[in-house]
């Protein structure tokens, strides 16, 4: 470590290792806030003459970033401007430790960062003992500093009198590029003089400049970073005057709480949210009844790296390109907030909207595994049966919640892609949160426990926003935190890891969070739950809310609870199989797909002889599923959103009357006369029967929790339900319409298929590992058969001896001898396969792999594979079905709004064939 006090030489390498190698084990055992914050009040001793008087001059106490693309906590630094960082000598692009001092192995410096220039300070009082400085009493100001073609680095003081006024200035710099930028360096500047006699105080600024413009954008870690340098700072002056007392973390002045919930939305500035009561009325109701902070900043673009930043107090120099999205095994070897939880004897959990079920590490329609951090994390996503009791599909909260001594002391609470705020807007977000707040305020651990509730996003908008990165985000309590106050206090999310671990009694992670400012303002002068030695905030650094803010609207009308955006996979026959298929046992003519998009709510017919995709027609909000009657006259959508089914005339393409069904309908069927439609209602546990001669829905059919698939028996004498949330499977005879005696299957079932006269099914239990066989004539279920990591899908062949799993969680096929119930083989396939279907032969099976965006294909047979067929990167394909009269397989690009089209003859994958947004179901028709 280098010295910054009265010796101005380097230190030797063996010095270096020894003193970071002491700052790392002393680090973990620094006492807590409080009593740091005792010792931080006691008086400073004198300095000598010509000590420095900076603090952290080095940028050596904190922590730094890898990569040098996210900003990191900087000790005893008040950040100005920007989003300034700290990085180690050679890390790539920046200065290598070589040469003269200060550059050293394992050195660190201050970095300019994403966010444009970035302004760093400090502010030194300059009173003596005898209470005024000498006249004639010198300063001494160096630095060495660094840049680019593009940015500099400057260093300047600026002495004030006792009124605040500025009466003398003095700066060294700006410095720019020193060598080559292949071999950067930095130079030493310094300047000296005399400290104006009046001067009571030296403000130091350390500015990191740039000329570029790209900050804050999608390519900002690449085109608008700030490369300025800057090390070695040192400040002093030639009289005695009182030692800065030594960097120690903020004090924590947070009371303790039983419980902590956090909500983490995407992708929206401040200004974007708050006051914006046409799209967030519920959140800006919040205000009120809350406290705002208006100056809290993000770390880095994009996501990941920022939710990583509060779980984990580090973005561990994780690459832009977001990498679980591109690479399911990718994992971090690190403690996260979860072990400081357990290890402290209390419980944590994550809730993530439209999971096909716990640990789901697999990315399907809107949902994505890392909108939760915790998978990235190896000692959570490669312990199976942990990471199921913890990283929880949102359908379990509401069970959690029942009871003060079942919800968690943590609760991390994630939207999906489309009521994140990212992809279905702002008002889609607050939908979401109006729900599931509401939900916890009206809890147990609310009502009779002390709780918190935290609300941030991730990062900005991409659009420049000035200043970059600042997002918004609101904290309320059931006690404890002040109504209708906003801070200004710089805060950023190693502030909210910091304040939650205070809250919870927990220790730290990193120095990001150790030495991170903790959330103390917001909190109420009430002594009562108050860690030992610690005292409650004074909170001179804020304001009151403004009238205008205090009148926000309280209540979201007409808010309705969203349900998954999962398509509810349920394959229905040997050739039938993948997320989209809820057709019946036939293809139907196979002119025309109408495909479902989900966002903008409407249906895309696209002509399979052209390839063209027709004039879009409107359905009700969120259309999830898709069927086609037998005779492909009709096409009928199930919008969850809308709570309906949508006929639509297949020949003149236009929709009729929408037909009311249960709440968030989910999956549909229909029988092989094409007399009845059956929809499966996720929100109500029912399922309505809709005669398709009248267009009306009978009585809903009572089945179990949370129904997300229903697939028709050959001949159509039985349909099955998927009861998700209860781990069975109900019969409904179509011929009554009665609901039979319920069958438990494991937990989650999320996919069955029938063998050959629909006496045996076989549902693929997404929670379990395992696929169970199900005799329908006896309503008995076998012993399940364990297969991969979370089975998505499956066929089973035409002559029903061979049953085919894909497994969403470890990238494989299971394939099972279907008469001896056990495995037999294992096709390695492609990243987080989703859905599978067999050739109109039965011969090739073809399996959708989303995050590789690839289609793989293997011999059913011999489970020999071939080269897969490429459907489009970061398209991010997710359901297939196909059409036997064309030899079609059609493969919804869901992030690409394509349609990709292959023969099933030679393998052929048509150009890709726009459509809508997020387009997540296809059906076949005239």
């Amino acid at each position: 470590m280098r010295r910054s006090g009265r010796r101005s030489f380097p230190a030797s390498p063996a010095v270096l290792t020894v003193c970071a190698g002491l700052l790392l084990a002393v680090l973990p055992l620094i006492a807590p806030a409080s009593a740091a914050g005792a010792a931080a009040s006691r008086p400073a001793p004198a300095g000598h003459p010509g000590e420095n008087l900076l603090r952290d001059s080095g940028a050596q106490t904190g922590a730094a970033s890898v990569q040098g693309w996210d900003s990191v906590t900087i000790p005893d630094w008040t950040i100005v401007r920007g989003l300034p960082t700290v990085v180690r000598y050679g890390t790539a692009g920046f200065p290598a430790a070589y040469g003269s001092f200060p550059a050293a192995r394992g050195g660190q410096l201050f970095a300019g960062g994403l966010g444009g220039t970035a302004v760093l300070r400090q502010v030194i009082q300059l009173r003596p003992a005898g209470g005024r400085l000498a006249p004639g009493t010198r300063f001494a100001l160096s630095a060495w500093l660094g840049g680019t073609g593009s940015s500099h680095a400057s260093l300047t003081v600026r002495f004030r009198s006792a009124a605040g006024r500025v009466i003398g200035t003095a700066s060294i710099g700006p410095v720019g590029l020193v060598g080559s930028l292949g071999h950067r360096r930095l130079a030493r500047r310094a300047k000296s003089g005399s400290v104006p006699s009046a001067a009571v105080s030296a403000q130091i600024d350390l500015r990191l400049a740039t000329s570029l413009r790209g900050a804050d954008g999608g390519n900002s870690p690449f085109v608008g970073y700030d490369k300025a340098v800057a090390d070695a700072l040192r400040f002093s002056v030639s009289a005695p005057v009182a030692m800065p007392a030594p960097v120690r973390p903020p004090a924590a002045r947070v009371p303790r709480y039983q419980h902590v919930f956090l909500f983490y939305f995407e992708n929206q500035d401040f200004r974007s949210i708050i006051g914006n009561t046409k799209q967030a009325p519920y959140l800006n109701s919040l205000l009120p009844k809350a406290s705002l902070l208006t100056n809290l900043y993000a770390e880095a673009h994009p996501s990941d790296a920022n939710y990583l930043a509060l779980a984990g107090g580090s973005a561990f120099g994780l690459a832009p390109t977001d990498p679980l999205e591109i690479n399911p095994h990718y994992t971090i070897h690190a403690p996260d907030i979860a072990d400081l939880i357990t290890g402290a004897h209390k419980t944590w959990k994550s809730y993530l909207q439209s999971a096909n079920g716990p640990c789901d590490d697999t990315v399907h329609n809107q949902y994505w595994d890392d909108d939760l951090p915790f998978l990235y994390f190896a000692d959570i996503r490669n312990r199976p049966a942990y990471c199921s009791a913890h990283v929880q599909p949102l359908e379990a909260l509401p069970t959690d919640l029942a009871r003060a001594a079942t919800t968690p002391n943590f609760a991390w609470i994630g939207a999906d892609d489309c009521f994140d705020m990212e992809g279905c807007g702002i008002r889609a977000g607050d939908s979401f949160l109006a729900s599931e707040l509401r939900a916890i305020v009206r809890s147990p651990a609310w009502r009779t426990q002390r709780s918190l509730a935290i609300i941030t996003f991730d990062e900005d908008n991409y659009d420049d926003p000035h200043p970059p990165q600042r997002v918004p985000t609101i904290v309320l309590a059931s006690s404890g935190v002040r109504s209708g106050y906003t801070s200004t206090v710089r805060y950023t999310h190693y502030s909210l890891l910091r304040t939650i671990e205070a809250a919870l009694g927990l220790r730290t992670l990193t120095a990001n969070d150790r030495y991170a400012q903790p959330v103390n303002d917001i909190f109420t002068r009430a002594r009562s739950h108050w860690p030992a030695g610690s005292a409650p905030p004074a909170g001179r650094t804020s304001r009151d809310l403004s009238p205008a803010a205090r009148s926000a609207p309280h209540r979201l009308a007409g808010a309705v609870r969203p349900g998954p955006a999962g398509t509810g996979r349920a394959e229905a026959g040997s050739d039938r199989a993948g997320p989209a298929r809820t057709a019946s046992g036939r293809a139907g003519p196979g002119r025309v797909a109408f495909v479902a998009n989900s966002q903008p709510g409407s249906v895309t017919p696209v002509d399979l002889r052209t390839h063209r995709a027709g004039k879009a027609i409107k359905v009700g909000a969120d259309p999830v599923a898709v069927v086609a009657a037998p005779d492909g006259r009709t096409v009928y959508v199930a919008s969850a959103g809308a709570g309906t089914v949508t006929p639509i005339n297949a020949v003149t393409r236009r929709a009729r009357r929408p037909i009311r069904t249960g709440a968030d309908p989910r999956a549909i069927a229909i029988t092989p006369d094409g007399r009845t439609l059956y929809v499966a209602n996720s929100g109500s546990g029912t399922v309505t029967p809709i005669s398709t001669r009248t267009n009306r829905a009978g009585r809903p059919i009572r089945v179990g929790k949370n129904p997300r698939a229903i697939v028709m028996a050959p001949g159509g004498k039985l349909a099955l339900v998927l009861d998700w949330g209860s781990g069975q499977v109900t019969p409904i005879n179509t011929g009554s319409g009665r609901a039979g005696r319920p069958i438990r299957v494991g937990g989650y079932p999320f996919a069955a298929a029938f063998g050959p006269g629909g006496r045996l099914a076989y549902v693929a239990n997404f929670g379990f590992d395992t696929v169970t066989p199900v005799n329908l004539k006896t309503g008995r279920a076998a012993h399940p058969i364990r297969v991969g990591g979370g089975p998505d899908s499956l066929a089973v062949s035409k002559d029903g001896s061979t049953v085919f799993v894909v497994n969403g969680n470890s990238e494989s096929v299971t394939v099972i001898a279907a008469r001896a119930g056990r495995v037999v083989r294992t096709i390695k396939v492609g990243y987080s396969p989703s859905a599978i279907a067999l050739s109109g032969s039965g011969g090739t099976g073809y399996v959708v792999n989303t995050i590789s965006g690839t289609v793989s294909r293997f011999a059913a047979r011999t489970g020999r594979t071939t080269a897969p067929l490429n459907v489009g990167a970061y398209s991010y394909p997710t359901a297939m079905t196909v059409d036997r009269s064309l030899g079609v397989a059609a493969v919804l690009d869901t992030y690409g709004g394509q349609l990709s089209l292959i023969s099933l003859t030679t393998g052929h994958v048509v150009a890709p064939i726009t459509v809508g947004a997020f387009p997540v179901a296809v059906a076949f028709a005239r």
